[in-house]
């Protein structure tokens, strides 16, 4: 098994902690396989049982102390330049991996404003400070919500290659619903055949599999989070899609909008709609570039 994206995003780690004048980074984990930071799969290519520290220094030293019989796993993926194990607590070697470094801000998983950079349990963070109260350390600790934000933001060549395939094979299954979707299916038939194009393509649901693709048949359909329900499509009604695959860990997420009839016949102000929303979308395309600010692209 090949490792090479989680290599490139731990060296990207490294290189955004100088960038950002971090000392270290820290992520701070156990019994992933139940609970994920969901950095996690960017700088590590499995789960881990016991109390673990991934440990990345702004020198580009890259650590990692896992339990005894983690260990060998860690090593084998070849993602950090020392792996040490432990087998009666993790306390005193990362301590004194700490002091060894003597970082003046220590960034870990927690944020108030993104998910992704909140990956850190209370329970592990209450573990965390218990064992450097009587340190420096403890009092080093900052959010770590920069790091993750560019780690997950600035995508390497083949993290690009994995959304553009799924993409593909997204636009390919729209693609041949075309040739199956009419008049009089139910919302679940057509939900059941976009499976059977993921099947066929080896790709999983991007999102939780019960609404994903959201189906929604004609205007009385309630849209949002929710799965295909027994309603039925109509000639003159529109269908609208929600739907994502995941490709290698990479997702896609593209809506659609069918109608049943002729073109002449789409309402007015339905095509005024698509319309509106076609041309913000292009408008926004044409402005984005790198180190635009979201609320500036909304704003397009």
């Amino acid at each position: 098994m090949s490792f090479d994206l989680e290599k490139s995003k731990c060296g990207q780690a490294s290189a955004l902690l100088k960038e950002l004048d971090i000392d270290a980074w820290l992520v701070w984990v156990r019994e992933t396989s139940q609970i994920s930071d969901p950095v996690l799969e960017l700088i590590s290519g499995g789960d881990v049982v016991w109390q673990s520290a991934f440990l990345f220094t702004r020198e580009g030293e890259k650590l990692a102390i896992v339990g005894n019989f983690d260990s060998s796993g860690v090593k084998d993926q070849g993602l950090f330049d020392q792996v040490i194990p432990y087998t009666k607590g993790i306390k005193d070697e990362l301590v004194r991996q700490l002091e060894k470094y003597n970082p003046s801000k220590i960034a870990i998983n927690y944020s108030t404003n993104d998910v992704a950079a909140d990956g850190l349990t209370v329970g592990m963070h209450m573990i965390l400070k218990n064992y450097l109260k009587d340190t420096p350390y403890v009092d080093r600790l900052i959010s770590a919500e920069d790091i993750v934000q560019k780690l997950r933001g600035r995508k390497s060549a083949e993290e690009i290659n994995r959304v553009k395939k799924a993409v593909a094979i997204t636009e390919e299954i729209f693609k041949a619903s075309e040739g199956f979707v009419k008049p009089g299916m139910t919302e679940i038939e057509i939900y059941n055949l976009f499976h059977q194009g993921m099947d066929k393509h080896g790709v999983t649901s991007a999102w939780n599999d019960d609404h994903n693709p959201a189906v929604d048949a004609g205007p009385t359909k309630q849209f949002g989070h929710a799965g295909p329900i027994e309603n039925k499509t109509k000639p003159g009604h529109l269908l609208h899609f929600d739907f994502g695959v995941r490709y290698k860990g990479y997702c896609s997420d593209i809506q659609r909008m069918f109608f049943f009839g002729e073109e002449k016949d789409i309402p007015e102000q339905v095509q005024t709609a698509f319309e509106t929303v076609r041309d913000a979308i292009v408008a926004a395309s044409e402005f984005i570039r790198p180190g635009a600010l979201g609320y500036e692209v909304d704003a397009i």
